[in-house]
């Protein structure tokens, strides 16, 4: 499978130039993903992901209407995954779509100026994932997902990180 999707954020909604935290952006963004899923040898996958994200100026950053500018960033993605759906229907019949996957995340770019001077942000990522994922009826989903972050730049380092999600499809 390949997919490609594109997301347009407009600058909408409330915004403060007076405020340290704003909901809005004051400014455009745009977030261009692509994707691509190919099954091998039965019981794997690969899941191979990127988007890049451009960000418009905002011209009123502060009450000085400072302008502030984003590079763009771009995130990618790697999964590799296998189907353990028979293992696991031996103990939980009703179970179907078991996965355990690997997979590495990283973040790179947006460094921000304002007015022109860098003002330090910029952020560079890397993460790997464990995840184990199933459907224990027709239409709810399970997934529980372990992370670190090997390396990172311009946030905080998170040693360890865990996800639990249960999703009802409709």
């Amino acid at each position: 499978y390949f997919s490609i999707s594109s997301y347009l954020s407009l600058p909408l909604g409330t915004y403060d130039d007076r405020r340290a935290l704003n909901l809005g952006a004051n400014r455009w963004q745009h977030d261009l993903q692509v994707d691509f899923n190919q099954g091998f040898l039965g019981k794997f996958t690969i899941d191979i992901a990127g988007d890049w994200i451009h960000y418009g100026n905002n011209k009123d950053a502060d009450p000085e209407h400072a302008e502030l500018t984003e590079n763009s960033s771009y995130n990618v993605y790697g999964w590799l995954s296998y189907d353990v759906s028979k293992a696991v229907q031996a103990v939980m019949p009703s179970a179907s779509n078991a996965s355990i996957s690997v997979g590495y995340a990283g973040t790179y770019g947006g460094k921000q100026r304002l007015n022109g001077i860098y003002d330090g942000s910029e952020t560079v990522e890397h993460q790997i994932r464990l995840t184990y994922a199933q459907m224990f009826a027709p239409t709810w989903q399970g997934l529980i997902s372990l992370n670190h972050d090997t390396s990172v730049s311009g946030e905080f380092k998170q040693e360890f990180g865990i996800v639990l999600r249960v999703t009802k499809v409709f």
